[in-house]
């Protein structure tokens, strides 16, 4: 609905077929959707948890056998859970975010390899956050500081193949 369906819409103006991933949000994936087929694309529309990696094998191979191939992929899934202190971080909310926020990254960026060829790219959401920090995010904030690492790391290791690999950080 937010950085997703921007996503979405702006790679569909560039001329590319979308594959949206989603969890429950209905409404907003058929929004999504909706506007990326007005702008004359194909739009594919995936439900499930990009926490469970067998889900990700799934997704992924999904959208390459509907597309015949697969050039790009974002990883931009992520879910916060506001709490005032580390004392309130249960380790199943820490669990939740941490296979949400990055765990995703590895199982989709691995599933998509195989389908990549030179020239393809993976773009990974980071946060402000994983720079300064939040006092009410920690278990978010440490995501994304962990993707940041994620994404340094496999495009040292991808640049071989061709396979470029850039993250965003955006604020609020």
């Amino acid at each position: 609905s937010g950085i997703g369906r921007a996503v979405a819409v702006a790679f569909a103006n560039e001329g590319a077929d979308v594959c949206v991933v989603y969890l429950a949000e209905d409404n907003d994936a058929q929004e999504t959707e909706r506007m990326v087929e007005e702008k004359g694309r194909r739009c594919l529309l995936v439900k499930g948890d990009v926490g469970d990696e067998k889900f990700c094998i799934k997704a992924v191979e999904t959208a390459a056998r509907e597309f015949g191939r697969l050039d790009i992929l974002v990883n931009n899934a992520a879910e916060q859970h506001e709490r005032e202190s580390l004392e309130d971080i249960s380790a199943e909310q820490l669990e939740k975010t941490f296979r949400t926020n990055i765990f995703a990254h590895f199982f989709m960026a691995r599933a998509a390899l195989k389908h990549m060829k030179p020239g393809s790219s993976i773009l990974g959401t980071a946060s402000i956050t994983a720079y300064e920090g939040n006092v009410n995010l920690i278990d978010y904030s440490s995501t994304k500081g962990a993707i940041v690492s994620f994404i340094r790391s496999l495009s040292k290791s991808l640049i071989k193949k061709g396979i470029r690999v850039n993250g965003v950080a955006p604020g609020p």
